[in-house]
């Protein structure tokens, strides 16, 4: 744990994000560090299927803003229809009061040996948006964006990354 953290969210992005997980060869580190092993990466795999219809994508600022219509999306997504009892049920669920109040449940508590994040800290505020209050600055931002025009060559899924949003349907 104490190789991951750092005092501020500036130092921990550039001494960990960006050089990977701590004792990592420098030579297997990739360009962007933790931001292609666990952003970019994802999304360059996972475009090229976005209108496959086994798949579907949506965006964290979408569940928020928007939390009941995508439930329904992922429902239809799926071909179900829960009953009245059952949609009250899985929309308290996916609420972010519920997952606050049993945060115990989205801890990485068994992911690593160690404990990684204080409790508490994988559902936090709630909300999308907000990273300049968690140390995020202008200048990060431009980094990490820098890095996603060189790693992601598709500009859709760099605009769909940063901003979520509808997915447009294939070009005939």
């Amino acid at each position: 744990r104490d190789q991951l953290c750092r005092p501020t969210f500036n130092e921990f992005f550039n001494e960990v994000v960006l050089k990977g997980f701590p004792g990592m060869p420098p030579e297997a580190v990739p360009p962007g560090g933790l931001l292609t092993m666990l952003f970019f990466g994802n999304i360059n795999g996972w475009w090229p299927y976005r209108h496959k219809k086994n798949v579907l994508m949506i965006h964290f600022s979408e569940m928020k803003s928007k939390h009941k219509a995508m439930i329904q999306k992922i429902a239809n997504f799926l071909d179900i229809q829960p009953t009245q009892e059952q949609w009250e049920r899985v929309l308290e669920y996916t609420s972010f009061d519920w997952m606050k109040k049993h945060q115990i449940k989205f801890e990485v508590t068994t992911l690593l040996p160690f404990k990684l994040l204080n409790e508490g800290g994988m559902v936090r505020k709630g909300k999308a948006g907000s990273a300049k209050e968690d140390g995020m600055t202008d200048e990060i931002s431009a980094v990490i964006r820098d890095f996603a025009g060189k790693l992601v060559p598709d500009e859709e899924a760099r605009k769909w990354l940063f901003n979520g949003g509808e997915i447009e349907p294939p070009k005939s």
